[in-house]
């Protein structure tokens, strides 16, 4: 559990040969360039016009139902017509299925009229028809009309009007607004949406035939990107003479002759660059950080949670010099999620749809689901709730539950528990990191001990007078040590007891941090509630011995399951990841970082597919 040590390394070449040593650079796909404008960010190339258009274009396929065989050496390959036909095609279809859409709810609108042609502009008199739905309530408005109308069509609620006149009928004709189903025959819509589907049916195979592009695209492009980001990193580099003084310009023999590029790279890969240098002749120096620098972060979190690193880059990285919050973050995910949660039945339930497409998750978060629907399952049978139904009584698994989320006191207690044992882990760790700094680990000691102090206050009332002790200790650490201003004279002196006191302010955002995790034991709760109330509601309906009641509870069961378990899923998600970046790193201050990014060959999947293939042929 660590950030990766990383080395600045300053590398010079010759000029004749920077386009050669960047390119093996790229090629060795290591080192994070450092930005001569930015240099303590990530740096970002900006996408061509070109770039652009393309990655909507393999966007736009990628989504494509039922692609055709990819070709992997599609002959005449024209990159900038393929990817504007596809583009093309994707307004097509769009508009195509506007469309259809506008059509469907024509045809909806005017279905409850029947199938009739509207007569010509100069018939009789230029009488037309009026279209009008009016709910049956009001049938007796029609007794009032002074012109000639019929009622078409009617359902429970509505009656189907057509109104004959040659004007149209004011706003108070009647008490309801007349429809507007446009001037084409009803057959007529009929036929221009099968030809409208039909339409969007060739386009949808020209997309699929269009696929067969998508390797060569995604080639084409990847070798676009790696130019842009070779000309970025040549940019970044200086001459060499931009090192040297005034005196030093004058006197060297190489000014203008070599060139100097910048970059940070991880401490065990400088062996490899020496094999580099050596093969093509640049020299380099690697350097410890300065303090003044702020090197990027790369996490490299214990093998089995590197998922722990994708959680942490979700809010932010930590600073190069903290600490790495990634196990951290991946255990205490999934205890939220059980808790909240807090039914086998539906743990279980999530672990078959895992099962039946884990393949298509990435191998690290496929790893944390498995580890939090497992320890959701162990909580669940813990807790003794399957889908709302305690186990039965002789059985092992009634035997198992040993957790009574009924019982307000001891669930109270269990959640404030976690949360300082929570809140204590992340001062904790602050200490470990920064045990060089005296001002930030002895602070985070007395937190601690103050945490720890009123549990035992709490849980232990003959142990009071020991826990006033440990409070006043801890206290008085903060109070010393919060600050490092230096003591000259009374007023420094006052000053930082001022900021101690100023530090000791924060005891209410740790009381109110601690009460945060009650929302553990109050999300668990109205969880299994809910479930039992679903089960309840359906055991009423099926007693009444009928085919509708047997429906009838049946849907409340399987609707009533599949609302309370999303809401657990989304509440196990954003309270659990909440109570991480939130009261956890509020204490643990791991800082805020930028990603470690490396200069290398971009390549698609499909393209190292291909590369692969290409190289067992050879």
């Amino acid at each position: 559990m660590s950030i990766v040590r990383l080395k600045k390394i300053t590398l010079v070449g010759r000029q004749q040969d920077k386009n050669d040593i960047i390119a093996a650079l790229q090629q060795f796909g290591e080192l994070h360039i450092i930005d001569k404008e930015r240099p303590n960010s990530a740096h970002e190339t900006e996408l061509s016009p070109k770039a652009q258009k393309a990655y909507q274009a393999i966007q736009f396929l990628q989504r494509t139902q039922h692609p055709r065989r990819a070709l992997k050496h599609a002959r005449h390959f024209d990159f900038e017509r393929v990817v504007d036909e596809v583009l093309n095609l994707k307004e097509s279809i769009r508009d195509i299925s506007d469309r259809l859409e506008e059509l469907n709810d024509r045809i909806g609108r005017m279905r409850p009229w029947g199938d009739f042609s509207f007569p010509p502009e100069d018939y009789v008199d230029h009488f037309r028809f009026w279209f009008y739905r009016l709910p049956v309530k009001y049938r007796a408005a029609l007794n009032t009309l002074d012109v000639a109308w019929k009622i078409v069509g009617q359902s429970h609620q509505e009656l189907y009007l057509v109104v004959v006149c040659d004007d149209e009928p004011g706003h108070d004709f009647l008490p309801v607004e007349r429809e507007h189903l446009g001037s084409l025959p009803f057959k007529t819509l009929i036929q221009q949406r099968e030809n409208t589907e039909l339409r969007l049916e060739e386009l949808q195979v020209r997309r699929q035939q269009l696929c067969r592009y998508l390797p060569q695209l995604q080639r084409d492009l990847d070798q676009a990107n790696n130019r842009a980001l070779f000309q970025y990193v040549s940019a970044q580099s200086e001459d060499f003479s931009a090192l040297l003084t005034a005196n030093e310009r004058n006197t060297t023999e190489v000014n203008g002759r070599l060139f100097v590029l910048k970059a940070w790279l991880v401490e065990k890969k400088v062996p490899a660059l020496t094999d580099l240098s050596q093969q093509w002749a640049f020299a380099f120096v690697a350097d410890d950080p300065e303090p003044d620098d702020q090197p990027p972060t790369l996490l490299q979190p214990p093998r089995g949670f590197a998922a722990g690193a994708d959680l942490a880059a979700i809010y932010q990285l930590p600073d190069y010099r903290s600490w790495d919050p990634s196990v951290h973050l991946y255990l205490s995910f999934a205890l939220f999620f059980a808790m909240i949660l807090s039914d086998a039945g539906y743990a279980l339930l999530l672990a078959v749809g895992l099962a039946l497409s884990w393949k298509k998750l990435p191998a690290a978060m496929a790893g944390l689901l498995r580890f939090m629907l497992a320890g959701a399952a162990i909580w669940g049978v813990m807790v003794g709730s399957y889908f709302g139904y305690e186990a039965p009584a002789p059985s092992l698994l009634n035997q198992l539950a040993v957790i009574d989320l009924n019982d307000y006191n001891a669930m109270m207690q269990l959640s404030v528990l976690i949360g300082v044992g929570h809140i204590i882990l992340a001062n904790l760790s602050v200490a470990l990191s920064q045990w060089q700094h005296w001002s930030v680990w002895l602070p985070a000691l007395g937190w601690v001990g103050i945490s720890v102090s009123g549990c035992v206050f709490w849980l232990l009332p003959g142990q009071s007078g020991l826990a006033t002790v440990l409070a006043a200790a801890s206290a008085l650490l903060i109070l010393a040590f919060a600050s490092e201003r230096p003591v000259t004279d009374g007023k420094s002196a006052l000053l930082r007891i001022t900021d101690g006191l100023l530090k000791l302010t924060s005891l209410s955002k740790l009381f109110g941090d601690v009460l945060s995790y009650m929302r553990l034991f109050a999300l668990g709760l109205a969880s299994a509630s809910l479930a039992l109330t679903f089960n309840n509601l359906a055991a009423d309906a099926y007693a009444s011995n009928s085919g509708l009641g047997l429906l009838t509870g049946s849907l409340i069961f399987l609707t009533g399951h599949v609302i309370n378990l999303a809401l657990g899923i989304m509440s196990g998600v954003v309270h659990g990841l909440r109570l991480n970046f939130i009261e956890f790193y509020n204490w643990g201050a791991p800082g805020e970082g930028y990603a470690y990014s490396r200069f290398a060959l971009q390549r698609s999947a499909a393209a190292s597919q291909t590369h692969q293939e290409e190289s067992n042929h050879e």
